[in-house]
């Protein structure tokens, strides 16, 4: 997602989204498969040209607590950093609630910017 930051709200500038199976294969091997790298790299490839064409003065990069985990985390992370020259950060691990006791999720609400009556931001978190 690329966003801008307008009153101290992020507001959706560009969003995409490419599924690339990172997890293939890794409950059995505890690796990232190389086609599965294969793939991350090409998003990314894809990705930093935008990042490019758009003119973006900071990225940040988070990965699932399975990038820190795997045994080929080197590779992943250097690919990414190499690509497009900034480190990843792994998000924490998080319990999953059982179904017993998971909360139904929270859905989307939407506020309008005090500045631009046209645009809609998401809250965070």
């Amino acid at each position: 997602m690329i966003a801008d930051v307008v009153d101290g709200q992020l507001v959706e500038v560009d969003r995409r989204m490419t599924i690339v199976r990172l997890g293939q294969g890794v409950d059995s091997t505890g690796a990232f498969a190389p086609e599965a790298l294969a793939r991350v790299f090409a998003a990314a490839e894809q990705f930093a040209a935008v990042i490019e064409a758009k003119d973006i003065s900071r990225l940040r990069f988070v990965a699932t607590s399975a990038a820190r985990d795997v045994s080929n985390r080197d590779e992943f992370f250097t690919g990414i950093q190499e690509r497009l020259g900034v480190t990843p950060r792994s998000s924490p691990a998080r319990k999953r609630p059982s179904s017993a006791s998971a909360a139904p999720p929270r859905p989307w609400t939407y506020r309008r910017r005090t500045s631009s009556p046209t645009s809609a931001a998401a809250p965070p978190n």
